[in-house]
């Protein structure tokens, strides 16, 4: 997976603990494309406003399908990416079911959350409570990692851990 991304130039995190494929991570991660894809093809049965929760139309298990509702190309590609950097850097030294319990349990959970404090009319979906509890376990299992972040000139600059977490909570 670190290779794919530091070929294509895009941000790598290094210095991370354990040898365990990614599997459930990829997989997680193509669903979520899988998803997306769909509903650009068919938007009323799985678009965004078909998916996304809604607390006076839904029922609580609305929250479920809705970790799979994104709202455009980039609320897509951000949990995207940092999915997949954050649930490799788990997987590596946590149980593979660890990964697709948290980015769409933990989502539902937060989206279930973020209802109560929201219009009861608004929709709500995405994937990105999940990748911030991905977030979190990263900085418990990965305390040593770093980001790796290409330049121009073949050159890179090594960023901590926390910096990057700090670019997500920006980013979302």
């Amino acid at each position: 997976g670190q290779t794919v991304q530091a070929l294509v130039g895009v941000p790598v995190l290094t210095g991370l603990e354990g040898a365990q494929r990614s599997i459930a991570t990829y997989l997680s991660v193509l669903i979520l494309v899988l998803v997306f894809v769909v509903s650009l093809v068919w938007p009323e049965t799985f678009g965004f406003e078909a998916l996304a929760y809604r607390a006076d139309r839904d029922s609580l298990l609305g929250v479920v399908p809705a970790v799979l509702a994104h709202d455009g190309v980039g609320h897509i590609l951000g949990n995207l990416f940092f999915a997949f950097l954050f649930g490799d850097a788990v997987e590596r030294k946590s149980p593979h079911w660890l990964v697709p319990a948290m980015l769409f349990g933990g989502g539902a959970l937060t989206l279930l959350i973020d209802s109560f404090f929201t219009d009861a009319r608004v929709l709500i979906g995405g994937a990105s409570g999940g990748v911030f509890g991905l977030m979190g376990l990263t900085l418990v299992f990965q305390r040593r990692g770093k980001w790796v972040v290409p330049l121009p000139g073949f050159m890179s600059a090594q960023l901590p851990l926390p910096f990057v977490m700090t670019l997500y909570v920006g980013f979302d």
